[in-house]
């Protein structure tokens, strides 16, 4: 069909912006413009969940759960793990509807003594006339009365429904079942980013008399020459069609209101089953227009032990699109040598943004709880490990493992964006959020991953080394494909002595990749195997197995193998026969949660080793998405001498603060076999003290390719008057002494073996 816009299938009609003047309401001061700032009453930020609020009833639905009905179609996925149900699928003109037109974003409902007014905010909005918003109510509570399809060519209907608000931004309906309609006056809409809204006010005489309202919701696409909902046609989409319909398969709707307790990998799954079986009728909520009207606050209360999907405006976008999603996603600055599986790209654009959250058991009581970030696998999302029951029981609640239940949190990235630029991004926004929200224990926060997760894992913790307490990799990728050691004769001895089996099992396929030493199949946004030496103080334990099948377990080793000849606290537990999916199938999780224990980060370190290069963040990124590296403990902003977009090009800074007191010791390699969950070894490095090292007001410094550096002196314990600085630099550097009395600047020449007395006059 030619002509065809958005509508959201929320029974409420309204009429031609600009048709009428604003209406406002003198008794909550709104204006009917399409704007979300007259506006007063909080959203629980929780997907499928609503409460009054400031004299609102305030609707958070799911984002990106906008895939209409299960038609077995097994129509294009965002991703390739835990794939959704829904199959319906946008026109491809994404100027106009950006694959994400229909995906309510918020519904908010108040009244009056004379009228009822309703916002509904899109995640995605690109025009004025792209959406349309359908509301059923029933107003008197019985179910003989209304019912019937609902208008306009919907395809579904609800029993007792007997009126339906039509509103599609540049007009709108009252629609009384089971026939006639009354066209709205006041509607308006504001395709702006900053609202994305329809908003109307309906008079209450055109939906009944009664005070107690039971609604739904829906939305779809609208056909504006034919006046009706464009029915999925099946197959793929054309620039003006969606696809991924049946015929056999009647509701047009993408979206469906009041869901809550959802579950899927996009959180749509029930919405499929019911769209699929055109009935829709166990989702709604029910409005008490009094209350509204008398300004009511109803706070959600959230429920333990139960995974949500929290909502964020992050205020970042990715351009040129800015809006919307992809199934294919935009390509990043990374393909690794295992082809699509390592291909960056990120898939989800717009500046909301959702994140997994799974609330413990503990949750509201007075003292704060660890947390763990879980961090996706490519193609996954930020439900999936919601898919995984084991997970959120052993890692959630520390089943079987004598440890305390924690939050799990797990961000989208913007897709399968290896945790880099937005993703990275996207990633802090998420942890800053939880911290905000809920009572996070800081001090015990852990960093897990799967797969393109375990690289996230390596490399915010090469990045962020002081926010976190322990990691723990499965079957992740180190950002080396498949572990340049195994065909390197020179390489260092291996303390653990896992890499000669390996390097064997697998040099004739790294000879088929064509793979030797050096720079090739190392992550060309940032190889963490490289950066290792930041993790001194993060105990770290990698879980891979002999099969896998798509990220090499040579290449997986690569990163604890070097962990193990640094002498860092870590471990490596080998699965005999286990593929790459192999850990999510079991679906066992209690030696990790047992790994990461009660630790928590040390809150004052001696040496502080800190690896990085500007080519980890996309060039002219980092400032936009205020990402800074070159931070760990009281070392700050640790610049490169020469700026560089390679980001296998390093520098480096070693520091040693002598005022804070350290343990000596010695790393001990252990081999042990174990029988939980299947048969596996687990080759550990720990740590065996002996002695101390003395302590004095004096600071080390080494440096190569830096240009400069802060040391915060409170927090490293240092006495900047009489301060005895050695270094050791391949240039000269500039080194700064901050505190809260004031600074010191220090200009240190190229030295191998350069000393200073910092003097202070009386």
């Amino acid at each position: 069909m030619t002509g065809q816009s958005v509508v959201l299938a929320f029974a409420v009609f309204v009429s031609v912006v600009g048709m009428q003047p604003a209406v406002s309401a003198p008794s909550h001061g709104r204006t009917v413009d399409g704007r979300v700032s007259d506006w007063h009453g909080a959203s629980t930020r929780l997907g499928g969940t609503w409460q009054y609020s400031a004299g609102e009833l305030v609707y958070q639905d799911h984002i990106y759960d906008d895939l209409g009905a299960d038609t077995r179609q097994r129509s294009q996925q965002y991703g390739v793990t835990g794939p959704a149900s829904g199959d319906y699928r946008y026109p491809t003109n994404e100027e106009r509807y950006g694959n994400n037109a229909a995906d309510l974003l918020e519904l908010r409902f108040a009244a009056d003594r004379e009228a009822l007014w309703v916002l509904a905010r899109m995640n995605t909005l690109k025009v004025r006339d792209a959406t349309v918003v359908a509301i059923g109510i029933d107003s008197d509570a019985k179910a003989s009365t209304g019912g019937g399809t609902w208008p306009y060519a919907a395809g579904f209907g609800v029993p007792g429904v007997d009126r339906v608000i039509t509103l599609w931004g540049t007009g709108g309906t009252v629609t009384k079942l089971p026939g006639g309609s009354v066209t709205l006056r006041d509607v308006a809409v504001d395709a702006s980013n900053d609202h994305n809204a329809i908003e109307a006010r309906i008079p209450r005489s055109t939906i009944g008399s009664g005070r107690k309202l039971r609604v739904w919701a829906a939305t779809g696409l609208w056909d504006a020459a034919n006046k009706e909902w464009v029915a999925p046609q099946p197959g793929n989409p054309s620039a003006s069609a969606s696809g991924g319909g049946s015929p056999a398969i009647t509701a047009r709707a993408f979206n469906v209101a009041f869901r809550d307790n959802e579950t899927g990998s996009y959180m749509e799954e029930l919405q499929a089953a019911a769209l699929s079986a055109g009935d829709i009728s166990r989702f709604h909520a029910d409005i008490d227009l009094g209350a509204l009207a008398g300004g009511a606050s109803r706070p959600y209360k959230i429920q333990t032990k139960r995974f949500y999907v929290a909502v964020m405006d992050q205020r970042i976008t990715i351009p040129p699109y800015n809006e919307g999603s992809s199934y294919t996603g935009v390509a990043g600055r990374f393909t690794g040598a295992g082809g699509a599986l390592l291909t960056q790209k990120f898939t989800f654009y717009g500046r909301h943004q959702p994140y997994g959250v799974y609330i413990p058991s503990t949750y509201g009581r007075r003292a704060r709880i660890p947390a763990a970030l879980a961090l996706h696998g490519h193609g996954g999302s930020h439900s999936t490990y919601n898919s995984q029951p084991g997970f959120l029981r052993d890692m959630g609640e520390g089943a079987g493992t004598n440890q305390p239940p924690m939050f799990l949190i797990t961000p989208l990235a913007r897709g399968s964006s290896f945790y880099a630029d937005w993703g990275e991004a996207d990633t802090l926004a998420v942890l800053d959020d939880v911290f905000a929200r809920f009572p996070i224990d800081r001090e015990r926060l852990y960093l897990t991953g799967y797969s393109m997760g375990g690289y996230g894992v390596y490399r915010l913790a090469s990045l962020y080394p002081d926010r976190f307490a322990a990691a723990a990799v499965w079957a992740g990728y180190t950002g080396e494909f498949l572990g340049t050691y195994a065909t390197n004769a020179g390489a260092s001895a291996d303390p653990t002595g896992v890499s000669e089996t390996l390097g064997d099992a697998v040099r004739p396929a790294v000879a088929g990749f064509g793979i030797g030493g050096g720079r090739a199949g190392k992550a060309t946004i940032g190889n963490p195997v490289d950066t290792l030496e930041n993790l001194q103080y993060l105990p770290l334990v990698h879980l891979a197995g002999t099969n896998d099948q798509l990220v090499p377990v040579t290449g997986q080793y690569a990163a604890p193998r070097r962990l193990a000849e640094l002498g860092y606290t870590s471990r490596f537990d080998l699965y005999p026969g286990y593929e790459h999916l192999t850990f999510a199938l079991v679906d066992d999780w209690k030696q990790v949660r047992t790994w990461l224990g009660n630790a928590q980060r040390p809150s004052a370190v001696r040496q502080i080793t800190y690896k990085f290069s500007d080519g980890w963040t996309a060039k002219g990124l980092a400032s936009q998405l205020k990402l800074k590296h070159g931070n760990a403990w009281w070392l700050r902003a640790a610049k490169m001498r020469k700026t560089t977009n390679d980001a296998l090009d390093l520098a480096t800074v070693s520091v040693v603060s002598g005022a804070i007191p350290a343990r000596r010791g010695s790393p001990v390699s252990t081999v042990n076999p174990s029988l939980a969950p299947t048969p596996h070894t687990e080759h550990s490095v720990s740590f065996r003290p002996s002695g101390s090292h003395p302590v004095s007001n004096r600071l080390d410094v080494v440096t190569r390719g830096v240009g400069s550096l802060t040391i915060d002196v409170e927090r490293a314990r240092l006495e900047p008057c009489g301060l005895r600085v050695v270094f050791d630099t391949d240039a000269p550097l500039t080194l700064l002494l901050a505190g809260s009395a004031g600074s010191r600047v220090l200009h240190l020449p190229r030295s191998p073996d350069g000393a200073l007395r910092v003097r202070c006059s009386r």
